[in-house]
C-alpha cells in the first residue's frame, strides 16, 4: 500500500491548529468564526475582506445607520470569517451581533450596504500641506483682501 504525502503549508497548518483548538470547524459548517489565534498575514486579511463591506462595520451600518470604517486591524478578535469572506467590526458588541445572526448583516438579506465610492478625509499633516503649497492655484493669494480692493 502506497502512502500519499500531504504537504502542509504554514497557512493551512495554522488553520488546522485553530480548528483543532475550537474542536468544530465552523467554516465547513457555514457558520461565522473569529480569526484570532491563527496569526494570519495582514496582506491575506486585506485580500479576503468582504467585497461588499470592505473595512466597514456591517452591524453598525445596518443596526444604527452609521457608516463606521475600521482603519486598523490590531485586534483580530474583531475580525470574523463567514462564507470565505472577512468582516471587520468596530466593537465586541457588533461581533456578537454578527455571530448570532450573520444573515442580517450580509447580502442578500441585509438592509444597507456602504456606497461604492466613499470620500476619504484629508490626512495630511502641516508639513505635508506646506510641501503642496507650490502647486496650489492661488499661491500667497488672499481672496478676501483681493475682493475688498486692498490688493497690495
Amino acid at each position: 500500500m502506497l502512502a500519499s504525502r500531504v504537504s502542509i503549508t504554514p497557512v493551512s497548518s495554522r488553520m488546522y491548529f485553530w480548528m483543532k483548538r475550537n474542536k468544530v470547524c465552523h467554516a465547513i459548517a457555514g457558520l461565522p468564526c473569529r480569526i484570532d489565534g491563527i496569526s494570519p498575514l495582514a496582506s491575506l486579511i486585506r485580500g479576503k475582506l468582504s467585497e461588499t463591506f470592505g473595512n466597514f462595520d456591517s452591524v453598525q451600518l445596518n443596526d444604527h445607520e452609521e457608516l463606521v470604517q475600521v482603519k486598523e486591524l490590531n485586534d483580530l478578535s474583531r475580525v470574523v470569517e463567514y462564507h470565505g469572506e472577512l468582516f471587520v467590526f468596530s466593537s465586541e458588541r457588533n461581533v456578537q451581533a454578527f455571530l448570532s445572526h450573520p444573515g442580517a448583516y450580509t447580502l442578500p438579506t441585509c438592509k444597507r450596504v456602504p456606497p461604492k465610492d466613499v470620500p476619504m478625509s484629508c490626512t495630511l499633516n502641516e508639513a505635508q500641506m506646506m510641501l503642496l503649497k507650490d502647486s496650489w492655484g492661488f499661491v500667497d493669494f488672499d481672496p478676501v483682501v483681493y475682493f475688498q480692493g486692498n490688493l497690495k
